[in-house]
């Protein structure tokens, strides 16, 4: 049986007023909490009058330094991509996403809506070593 260790909680931020532009939702910067190598976010989220909400994911490698957007490769071709996690009308209001942490020294989460306002969301991060 593997053992992965104990979860631990890194960071909860809110956003209560999500609009079309891209917003920071939770900033992490203490080095210390970035250690473990998988990464689950727990959200809880309102559309508004949205009709969809997108959840990027970034890093830092050095501190002050620029963010670095963590996209999709596509094995197959290699090709790097932009893929938001998208929430719809269909989404549960509570989900968690996960994704692996390349080695950093900072994390945020940015959200945007489409087609509307007043979207409300609530990331809680939490981590753990594969």
């Amino acid at each position: 049986m593997t053992f992965y260790g104990r979860a631990n909680l890194i960071a909860t931020g809110t956003n209560d007023d999500i609009d079309t532009v891209e917003e920071d939702v939770v900033v992490v910067t203490e080095t210390e909490n970035l250690v473990d190598s998988q990464l689950n976010i727990y959200y809880n989220i309102a559309l508004g009058t949205h009709t969809s909400m997108e959840f990027l994911y970034y890093v830092r490698f050095a501190t002050g330094g620029d963010w670095y957007e963590l996209p999709y490769r596509n094995d197959g071709t290699g090709a790097i991509t932009s893929v938001p996690t998208q929430a719809t009308s269909s989404t549960p209001t509570k989900f968690v996403d996960s994704l692996p942490l390349p080695a950093c020294v900072a994390f945020k989460i940015t959200a945007k809506g489409t087609g509307g306002l007043n979207g409300t969301v609530t990331a809680t991060i939490m981590s753990r070593d594969n």
